[in-house]
């Protein structure tokens, strides 16, 4: 029900584009004479074919682009999230080490403040993400293992590193954005083509609407959807926090192994 809510929302604000199209029509009609128009229709077709086209394969060209972005967006936000229940679990059996329950009081902190930060709706923590996973690392690499913990101290470490690696990849595809230029061309190239329709001559101006209506509604769709999906933190298309909510309940669950006294 919430997505029939949000496409019928997106309906509604498509309409007022397809109402000021529709008036374009009617305007030109009115203004430009018939002759004009019937001269110019045979070259706006062939132009509206050969630009229609080319528009067309750049459009979906863009909208694949900013698809696998949001995608890898997601697919970044996933591994972060296992990764971090993963360190979360592991950290639990170094029980000679003072920090322990710290360091993973800032693991379980990390977990509720990412989706804080960049959900559809952001907040401001108390606790910065960043400061968290630094302080967490600084901590444990001061931190000597006793023998029984050496053979987890390599693979503690490289989920570190994974955690650590995976939050800037999330971080640099979440960032990428279309550059003005295509931007631009999304818009105007629309643009065009709409205004390509108005110069063509039918003999009934309510097929000519219907057309100038379909076209119109196809050209702000695929725009609003490359603008959505351009920004997977905002919008109607954003990346799903579930599994950071998973993690974070699982870290609340975890039974953790009792602290024993550092020889």
């Amino acid at each position: 029900m919430n997505a029939l809510r949000r496409h019928a929302r997106r309906f509604v604000r498509h309409l007022w584009w397809i109402f000021l199209a529709v008036t374009g029509l009617f305007a030109t009609r009115a203004v430009v004479p018939e002759a004009v128009l019937r001269s110019a229709a045979e070259g706006s077709g062939n132009f509206l074919q050969a630009f229609g086209s080319i528009y067309g394969v750049i459009v979906a060209f863009i909208l694949y682009m900013v698809w696998q972005q949001h995608n890898d967006t997601q697919v970044a936000v996933e591994r972060e999230a296992v990764t971090l229940g993963e360190l979360f679990r592991t950290l639990g059996w170094f029980t000679s080490w003072p920090e322990r329950d710290e360091v993973r009081r800032r693991l379980r902190a990390y977990s509720r403040v990412v989706p804080m930060l960049n959900g559809a709706k952001p907040e401001t923590p108390e606790e910065d993400d960043k400061r968290l996973l630094d302080h967490s690392l600084n901590a444990f690499l001061g931190y000597v293992p006793l023998p029984h913990e050496e053979r987890l101290y390599a693979p503690a470490f490289d989920l570190f590193h994974d955690l650590n690696q995976v939050r800037e990849h999330r971080l640099t595809v979440s960032r990428l954005h279309l550059p003005e230029g295509l931007r631009w061309f999304v818009f105007l190239g629309g643009a065009i083509c709409v205004a390509s329709v108005w110069l063509l001559w039918m003999e009934r101006v309510d097929v000519q609407a219907l057309l100038t209506a379909c076209m119109t509604w196809v050209i702000v769709a695929v725009a609003a959807l490359i603008l959505d999906l351009d920004d997977p933190y905002s919008g109607d298309f954003v990346v799903d926090w579930g599994r950071f909510n998973e993690a974070a309940a699982r870290m609340d669950a975890l039974q953790c192994p009792s602290m024993e006294p550092r020889a």
